[in-house]
């Protein structure tokens, strides 16, 4: 397993990227380039991304996201290829941007 230099961020940055230089676990590998080159590029584009409300959507990029096994399991036994929805015994749901705004936090209105 590779080892990386732990790098020194402004506060603000590392709100955006997160633990920028850890030891990258097998899942992190693949993301290693796009966090280094995001740095660089983080310190002239960051007001551009906030103004434009893409910081978030940076941000959630970087986001080391556990996958829950169990749970992905319950929920395709009530998923409908047909619907595309999850169907319910009081009927089907799907889910909407608002539910995607609530979730993860992201601007839905463009």
């Amino acid at each position: 397993m590779r080892m990386y230099k732990r790098v020194i961020l402004p506060l603000e940055l590392r709100q955006l990227v997160g633990p920028a230089c850890m030891p990258a676990t097998k899942h992190q590998q693949s993301h290693v380039g796009w966090r280094d080159w995001l740095i660089k590029v983080a310190a002239k584009k960051r007001s551009y991304w906030i103004i434009r409300n893409l910081d978030r959507s940076i941000s959630l990029s970087l986001s080391d996201i556990k996958k829950n096994e169990l749970m992905l399991k319950a929920a395709s036994y009530f998923w409908s290829n047909t619907y595309n929805a999850f169907l319910f015994r009081q009927g089907p749901m799907s889910p909407v941007l608002v539910d995607i705004h609530i979730l993860i936090g992201l601007n839905i209105t463009g």
